[in-house]
C-alpha cells in the first residue's frame, strides 16, 4: 500500500526534523523562515477568503490606501508605508511614501501583476517607462504617477482600492486589470447552486461553462458600472485597460483530457480519444485541411469544452495561412476549460473583454474610456499572434511588451489631459529598457514559472537559454560556486539545486545564501520550491548554464543522487515529486479527495533515480480502472521508452510485481511510463454529483483512465 495522509505527514515531519538537525547554523535558518512568515501562514495565498463584489465608500484623506497610512501635518496629508509583512510588502510598489498633491497632474495607477511588472519589478516596470516618457522640461510641472498596482489583486480589492485612492486627488485614474477575476473562493461560493442545477438539468460541463461565463459577464458589467458611478461622482477621468494573453506560446491545452459524461449527456471519452488521435495523425502527416475538418468534429463532439481541440484547430488554420481564424481558435482554447478553473493560469476571457467594451460604450461617456490591448497588440504585431516577443508566460510582459503598453498608456494620458494626439509607435522608440542583467534575471524566473505551469520543454529551454546567453559577460569567475559569480548565474545555480530537493526551498541549508542576495522576488519564488516536480527545470537550467557554471552538471547529478537515489528502502513513486505530468496531479494540489493516484492523461510518468545500475529493480504496482468501465486494450509499462510488459486491466485492485533488468537502467534519471488504453466509462450519475456540489465540495470533473494505489520501487532481492 502507498502511504496514507497521516503517514505522509509523519514522514515529512521526520524529514524536516532530520534536515534541521543537520544544519550548521540552525538559528540563522529559523530566522530566515520566520522572516518569510512560515510560522504564521503569511506565505499561504490560498488562505484568501471569498470576497463579495463591494460597493465601497469614496475614500477620504483619513483612509489607509493599500499599505500606506495617512499622516497629516500643517494641513497637508502624505501617506507613509507601514506594512511590515515582507511577503505582502513585496506585492506592492517599493515607494516609501506618497507625497501631498502638488501642481503636477497626478495619475493613480492600479492593477494586478501585469501592471506591477512581474518578473522585472522593482528594477523595471510600466510606471517607470511611463514616467520617462512623460518627463517634463525644466519649469514645467508635468506629471506624477502614484503606483498602486499589486500582485495577486482580485476584483473586489481592486474596486475598494480605487474608491480609497480618490483621497489622493488624482487628475486621472488607470485600472489595468482583468486577469484575476476567476477567483476560486468567490466563484465557488456564488456559483455552486447554479452549477448543481445545471447538472441536474442535463446540460453537463458545457452548461457549467455557460454558468461561469454569465457570472463573469455580470461581474464585468458591475465593475464598469461602479467605475462609471465613481468617475461621475468625482468628475474623475478613469482609463480601463484590458489585458492580452500569450496566445502563440503559452499552451492552454496542458490539461489533456475530457470532462466526465454526466447522466448520459456530454462527451464520450473513448470516442473523443479516438478522434483526437486521428486529428493528431493528420497533423503529423501535414494534412492541414483534413486536420482542420477533424478538429472541428472534435470540437462539436466535446461541445467546446476542451482546450486541446481548439489548439489543434489553430495549428491547422495557421499552417494554411488563416492567421485571424487561428487567433480566434487560440482565444477559444484559452476559454474552453473555464469549468476546470482552479487549474487555469490567470487570464482575461473573451466574455470579460467583450462586456467591458460594450458597457463602457454604453455608460462610459464622458468620464470612462478604454484601452483594448488585444487590438493594440494586433496593430503593433501587424496581425501576428502575440507570443514570446511580448510575453514571458501567460500574460506577464517582456521589456518590449512593457514598452508597447506603456507607450499606449502615455498616448492616452496626453490625449485625455492635454487634448494632444501622440503617436504611441514613436513613443516606443524613446522608451527606456532594463539592462541585460535584469532581462536575464526575468528570463530565469520565466523558465521556472513556465515549468511549474506544465509548459513545453522547448519554451522552458528558450527562457533558460536567454537567461544564460550573456551570463558569460557577468563580472567575476564563471564558476557558479564562486562568490564572485554573476548574480544571474548564482540564482540559476540556487534554483537548479533547490529544484532537486525534497523539502521546500526555505527549509534547505542552501536558503540562507539565497537571502543574502537581498532580492524579495527571488526569495519568495525559491522559498516555495520543493515537494513538487521540478525535474524539467533542473535539467534545462543545467544544460543552459553549464558553460557559465562548469561544475553545475556534476553538482546537480550528485544532489539528485543524494536526495532521491534508490537504496535499501523502497521509494514511493506516488510521491508528488516523482510524478511527471503535463500538469500537476490535480487532486494532490487542489482537492485531496482520494488517497489513490488518478491518471487524467493517457500516460502516467514517474521518475526513478538510480545510483547503482548494476542491480535489478523491482516495481510493485497495484492498479485498476474506474468501476464499471470497460478497457480497450492493456496497460503498457515502459522504462526509458523500452516496453517491459503489458498488463490486463480490471475494475478490481490488482497487484503485479514487475522486474526491471539492470541493463535497462541508467545512472541518475530514469522514467517509468504507464500507458493506459482507452476505456469506456459508465456515465457519472448526476444526482450524487450535484448533491456533492450543493454540500460545498469541489468535485473534479475530468475523466480519468486508471487508478494506482501502490507504485513502489525497491532493489530486487
Amino acid at each position: 500500500m502507498s502511504l496514507t495522509p497521516p503517514d505522509l505527514t509523519k514522514t515529512l515531519a521526520n524529514q524536516i526534523a532530520d534536515r534541521l538537525a543537520a544544519v550548521d547554523d540552525l538559528p540563522r535558518l529559523l530566522e530566515s523562515m520566520r522572516q518569510l512568515g512560515m510560522f504564521n501562514g503569511q506565505m499561504d495565498l490560498s488562505t484568501h477568503q471569498a470576497q463579495p463584489l463591494p460597493t465601497p465608500a469614496i475614500g477620504e484623506a483619513t483612509t489607509r490606501i493599500g499599505i500606506w497610512q495617512p499622516v497629516t501635518e500643517q494641513g497637508q496629508t502624505r501617506y507613509e508605508r507601514i506594512e511590515t509583512d515582507p511577503f505582502n510588502a513585496s506585492r506592492w510598489s517599493a515607494a516609501e511614501h506618497i507625497p501631498p498633491k502638488s501642481a503636477k497632474k497626478r495619475i493613480v495607477y492600479l492593477g494586478e501583476s501585469v501592471a506591477r511588472g512581474f518578473f522585472f519589478d522593482p528594477h523595471f516596470n510600466p510606471v517607470q517607462v511611463m514616467e520617462s516618457l512623460l518627463a517634463a522640461p525644466p519649469g514645467d510641472p508635468g506629471y506624477e504617477i502614484i503606483d498602486l498596482a499589486c500582485n495577486g489583486q482580485f476584483m473586489p480589492g481592486l474596486l475598494k482600492l480605487a474608491h480609497e485612492a480618490v483621497a489622493l486627488q488624482p487628475d486621472l485614474m488607470i485600472l489595468f486589470a482583468g486577469n484575476n477575476w476567476l477567483e476560486p473562493a468567490t466563484l465557488w461560493r456564488e456559483l455552486a447552486p447554479a452549477m448543481a442545477r445545471t447538472l441536474r438539468a442535463g446540460a453537463g460541463v458545457a452548461g457549467i461553462n455557460r454558468v461561469i461565463e454569465n457570472w463573469l459577464q455580470q461581474r464585468a458589467a458591475a465593475y464598469v458600472q461602479q467605475l462609471s458611478t465613481l468617475a461621475q461622482a468625482r468628475q474623475l477621468p478613469i482609463l480601463v485597460v484590458i489585458p492580452e494573453f500569450n496566445l502563440a506560446d503559452f499552451a492552454s491545452d496542458t490539461i489533456i483530457g475530457t470532462p466526465k459524461a454526466t447522466g448520459g449527456q456530454g462527451v464520450d471519452p473513448a470516442r473523443w480519444q479516438q478522434m483526437l488521435e486521428q486529428t493528431r495523425t493528420a497533423i503529423d502527416q501535414g494534412k492541414w485541411s483534413e486536420g482542420e475538418s477533424l478538429a472541428r468534429q472534435l470540437i462539436a463532439h466535446d461541445q467546446g469544452t476542451t482546450s486541446a481541440a481548439y489548439a489543434l484547430l489553430a495549428r491547422c488554420l495557421q499552417e494554411q495561412g488563416h492567421t485571424p481564424k487561428a487567433r480566434e481558435a487560440l482565444e477559444q482554447a484559452r476559454d474552453a476549460m473555464l469549468w476546470c478553473w482552479p487549474l487555469l493560469t490567470p487570464r482575461c476571457p473573451a466574455v470579460v473583454r467583450a462586456t467591458i467594451l460594450q458597457e463602457i460604450d454604453r455608460v462610459g461617456a464622458p468620464w470612462l474610456s478604454v484601452i483594448d490591448l488585444p487590438s493594440r497588440f494586433a496593430t503593433w504585431l501587424e496581425g501576428a499572434i502575440p507570443g514570446r516577443r511580448s510575453f514571458f508566460d501567460y500574460c506577464h510582459l517582456t521589456a518590449e511588451g512593457t514598452a508597447m503598453v506603456a507607450s499606449a498608456l502615455v498616448a492616452a494620458i496626453r490625449e485625455r489631459l492635454e487634448g494632444a494626439q501622440t503617436d504611441w509607435h514613436a513613443l516606443m522608440t524613446r522608451a527606456p529598457a532594463p539592462n541585460q542583467g535584469i532581462i536575464r534575471r526575468a528570463h530565469l524566473f520565466a523558465a521556472m514559472h513556465n515549468a511549474s505551469w506544465g509548459q513545453s520543454r522547448e519554451l522552458v529551454r528558450h527562457h533558460a537559454e536567454q537567461a544564460a546567453q550573456q551570463a558569460a559577460g557577468e563580472a567575476g569567475s564563471p564558476k557558479a560556486e564562486s562568490p564572485e559569480a554573476g548574480p544571474v548565474t548564482r540564482l540559476a545555480t540556487f534554483m537548479a539545486d533547490l529544484a532537486c530537493r525534497r523539502l521546500p526551498g526555505a527549509l534547505c541549508d542552501l536558503f540562507p545564501e539565497v537571502l543574502q542576495a537581498d532580492d524579495l522576488f527571488a526569495t519568495f519564488r525559491l522559498a516555495d520550491m520543493g515537494a513538487r516536480r521540478h525535474d524539467l527545470l533542473a535539467e534545462e537550467l543545467t544544460r543552459a548554464f553549464q558553460k557559465n557554471a562548469p561544475q553545475l552538471p556534476d553538482r546537480i547529478q550528485q544532489r539528485l543522487l543524494r536526495e532521491h537515489a534508490l537504496d535499501a528502502s523502497p521509494i514511493d513513486l506516488l510521491d508528488p515529486y516523482y510524478h511527471i505530468s503535463t500538469w500537476c496531479q490535480p487532486e494532490g494540489d487542489w482537492w485531496k479527495q482520494s488517497i489513490h493516484f488518478k491518471a487524467y492523461d493517457r500516460e502516467s510518468r514517474f521518475l526513478l533515480v538510480i545510483a547503482d545500475r548494476s542491480r535489478e529493480v523491482r516495481l510493485t504496482l497495484t492498479h485498476r480502472i474506474p468501476p464499471a468501465s470497460t478497457p480497450d486494450g492493456a496497460l503498457e509499462v515502459r522504462i526509458n521508452q523500452t516496453r517491459l510488459l503489458c498488463l490486463p486491466l480490471h475494475t478490481t485492485w490488482t497487484t503485479t510485481i514487475i522486474p526491471i533488468p539492470a541493463h535497462h537502467l541508467r545512472t541518475g534519471r530514469n522514467e517509468i511510463t504507464l500507458h493506459w488504453p482507452v476505456i469506456q466509462p459508465v456515465p457519472t450519475a448526476v444526482t450524487p454529483l450535484a448533491d456533492r456540489i450543493d454540500a460545498g465540495e469541489l468535485p473534479l470533473l475530468l475523466q480519468h483512465w486508471g487508478e494506482i494505489n501502490t507504485l513502489l520501487a525497491e532493489p530486487a532481492p
